[in-house]
């Protein structure tokens, strides 16, 4: 469908668009005046080839760490103790070993005066780099400087004293958990959406904030709990599979051996992933000041991730239907056939034809892409007037609608093999339950389904313009 195409074309350049600013993030390019020239002097301090160093040593105030870099282009961390189990990040570990290869400062001082004028006659961190050809490159981190956020910096053989930008400078100063992979979730592509099985959310808050939707392939999405009815793909996209595939906790807390400290032994929400051949379970617990303590099942790291970066738990199941009961794709239907109780029709309407070119069949007759998309409309706009309720009264008034013989069906009979099947249960003279294959939760307006009968009557009684 059209909109399928918008929907990935949407989607790449998002994700291209976070690709460039995360480039532009972790290269720190110097501002440029209107000329395009450096707005102040950039002084190299290494201008390395990655391909040549075998390694990076750092000591600083947090331990000792270091970087073996493999022939295959992955890089591993040691450290003593090792941490068992321990998931570090190949990107950002590549991506210090870059600006490290790269690194320049915003000024060059002379030697004059002591380095413990600069803080560099006992550094905050020491860095080692190790080239294949056995040469070591040693450098120093001091003192931040009192009149910018820069650091004073010094490489060993080098009569001056640097000062280096403090993104750079953060980076030597890291821990080694600092280097913890954050990506919890795969990156889910459009290209790849197949491979996405299920989300699902779990909530101590109630079912309002508790839900499931599965993906039928093709773009097709169902919501499976707690009311059984299909989604918009667009309203899954723009809610679930664009928030979690960008997903990235802001920052590494502990490793920590008692979850409760963080209230995660009981946590507030579970999301479940199941992508590919895998299922990914991330466990999420309030802070206490707006964001959220993060952490995968099974793992001892705990993240902090703030609000906005976990919107997705603010979804509700009805945010993900949103106003109407029924959500579908024309280009999925194979048919729809109604029938009243009693008696009263039924009508059968196929529809064939590729993506973009659908036209109906009824009673042998023709049905053009306009009048058909006209026909079939009232089925996608059958008004939400009201949920079950959960209380005895509302599920015995449910219990006994269902036993009720339907004054109306709607069959929607799809191209992959499945069917939803629509039941209009009379509740009184204003309001009627549906049932969604089997499932009742929500009331709608009687004239719903008079609507529906109407439009495809008006097919069966009409003959296509010429």
């Amino acid at each position: 469908m059209r909109y399928r195409r918008m929907l990935v074309l949407c989607s790449l350049a998002l994700l291209g668009f976070s690709a460039l600013l995360v480039l532009l993030l972790m290269t720190g390019s110097s501002p440029k005046t209107r000329s395009g020239e450096p707005a102040e002097a950039i002084y190299e301090i290494n201008s390395l080839n990655v391909a040549e160093i075998s390694a990076v040593a750092v000591k600083n105030r947090t331990g000792a760490y270091g970087f073996i870099l493999g022939p295959n282009g992955t890089t591993t961390l040691v450290s003593e103790p090792e941490i068992a189990g321990a998931d570090y990040s190949q990107e950002e570990m590549q991506a210090f070993i870059f600006i490290l290869s790269k690194l320049t400062a915003i000024q060059a001082l002379g030697s004059k005066g002591s380095l413990a004028e600069f803080g560099l006659d006992e550094p905050q961190a020491r860095i080692s780099i190790i080239m294949k050809d056995t040469r070591t490159l040693r450098f120093s981190l001091g003192n931040q400087s009192l009149v910018n956020e820069g650091y004073y910096f010094r490489k060993e053989g080098d009569d001056r004293v640097f000062l280096i930008g403090k993104a750079s400078a953060d980076l030597m100063l890291r821990s080694r958990t600092d280097y913890w992979n954050r990506q919890l979730l795969p990156k889910i592509a459009t290209e790849s959406i197949d491979a996405l099985r299920s989300i699902s959310l779990y909530s101590k808050t109630g079912s309002a904030h508790g839900w499931r939707v599965e993906h039928e392939g093709d773009f097709s999405f169902h919501l499976a709990q707690p009311a059984s009815v299909p989604v918009k793909a667009d309203t899954v996209f723009s809610l679930l599979v664009l928030p979690l595939s960008s997903f990235y906790p802001q920052s590494f807390v502990a490793l920590a051996e008692d979850l409760a400290t963080y209230g995660l032994d009981k946590p507030e929400y579970k999301l479940t992933v199941a992508y590919a051949d895998g299922s990914y379970d991330l466990i999420f617990s309030p802070d206490g000041k707006g964001g959220y303590y993060a952490a995968k099942a099974g793992s001892p790291a705990v993240f902090l991730v703030s609000a906005d970066g976990a919107d997705f738990l603010s979804v509700t199941y009805s945010d993900l239907i949103g106003d109407y009961l029924y959500n579908g794709d024309i280009g999925a239907v194979e048919s729809i056939e109604f029938s009243r109780a009693p008696g009263t029709g039924p009508f059968k309407l196929s529809i064939l034809g590729e993506e973009g070119q659908q036209y109906g069949i009824m009673n042998g007759v023709s049905i053009p892409g306009d009048r058909l998309a006209q026909a079939i409309k009232p089925i996608y706009e059958i008004g939400i007037t009201g949920e079950r309720g959960q209380d005895s009264t509302s599920l015995e008034e449910a219990r006994k609608a269902a036993k009720e013989t339907p004054h109306a069906t709607v069959r929607i009979r799809k191209k992959n093999g499945t069917s939803d099947i629509l039941d209009f249960l009379p509740v009184n003279e204003t309001r009627s339950f549906v049932s969604v294959n089997g499932d009742i939760y929500f009331t709608a307006y009687p004239q719903a389904a008079k609507a529906i009968e109407g439009a495809l009557a008006a097919l069966e009684s009409s003959k296509a313009p010429e």
